[in-house]
């Protein structure tokens, strides 16, 4: 028996974020006419299983083995398989697929979207992922990477504001009364950026002490950038802007007595050249273009006390 292999692109229409109705910000899917809600699992087909994931249909698709080692009338579909298979289990378990025997899990990929894997009774399981049909730019900005499955949009990040707070535990380290341990929370327009921001070398934190809570006048025990090269790397999602927070930051300043400041001040930016992920652009600005909008100040007396 021969069972041939269709690789069908099953695409989904995200609903309007005003119709959303889902918590946690999700969006549901539309497929083939019907809605399905985030994380909703159903069945396209006898051979496809499908997945909601916040606006985008992510489908599996099983191929069969094109050729089985026993005869037609020894072969049998199990209630809730999709493939026939030998009555007498295959001892090997391998898969025969497009001209190639497979190992028991082994996976391969197709191309950039199509990844398959040899499962049991002898066959291969194929997941293919769709692309959200809303991109988050527009159609002339989306770059196309050969070893990408989507297209993808510039980078880009705009800030409107920074929150310092201390650390649950050991605000102020034992040793001195010199070096603070706090966090901090970069707040991000949600419409304005793209989904994500990855790469290396992204972001730096600068820090000083000031007489003022806003952080102007003279930057006291400067320091320009107290990331370290993890927190540079940190990737932003979108969906997700609660967690572009950075934990266990360090600010020490060699002196002997307390700070001559009543503030501890820090400036998020973007590092003066980084690496972005697949070498796209990447644009960065506080929001209206205020630079005040990146900078965060904490009281000294909240972190020693």
């Amino acid at each position: 028996m021969k069972i041939l292999f269709i690789i069908l692109l099953l695409a989904s229409t995200p609903l309007a974020t005003s119709a959303t109705v889902s918590i946690f910000d999700r969006i549901p899917c539309v497929f083939r006419g019907e809605i399905q809600f985030h994380g909703q699992i159903w069945h396209a087909g006898p051979c496809v299983k499908c997945r909601c994931t916040n606006g985008t249909t992510s489908c599996h698709v099983e191929s069969c083995q094109t050729e089985l080692l026993c005869q037609a009338a020894e072969t049998v579909v199990e209630e809730g398989e999709c493939c026939p298979h030998c009555r007498h289990s295959n001892p090997s378990g391998n898969c025969s697929f497009r001209g190639t025997i497979y190992q028991p899990k082994q996976r391969v990929h197709l191309d950039p979207c199509t990844e398959c894997t040899c499962e049991i009774h002898g066959h291969m399981k194929c997941h293919i992922r769709s692309c959200p049909s809303e991109s988050g730019c527009s159609p002339t900005e989306l770059v196309v990477k050969p070893d990408l499955c989507c297209p993808v949009c510039p980078y880009k990040l705009v800030v409107e504001g920074v929150r310092i707070s201390h650390d649950k535990e050991n605000s102020l380290e034992e040793d001195t009364s010199n070096t603070f341990r706090f966090s901090v929370h970069v707040a991000v327009n949600k419409k304005m950026s793209s989904r994500t921001v990855k790469g290396e070398h992204m972001w730096r934190l600068s820090a000083w002490i000031s007489e003022n809570k806003d952080g102007f006048g003279p930057r006291m025990f400067y320091q320009p950038n107290i990331f370290n090269e993890q927190h540079a790397a940190k990737s932003f999602h979108r969906q997700d802007t609660a967690r572009f927070k950075w934990f266990g930051l360090r600010y020490r300043i060699e002196h002997g007595e307390d700070p001559p400041g009543s503030y501890l001040c820090v400036e998020f930016d973007k590092e003066k050249y980084p690496r972005p992920l697949y070498n796209l652009s990447f644009t960065f600005y506080p929001l209206d273009e205020m630079r005040e909008n990146l900078v965060g100040c904490i009281a000294i007396r909240t972190l020693t006390g």
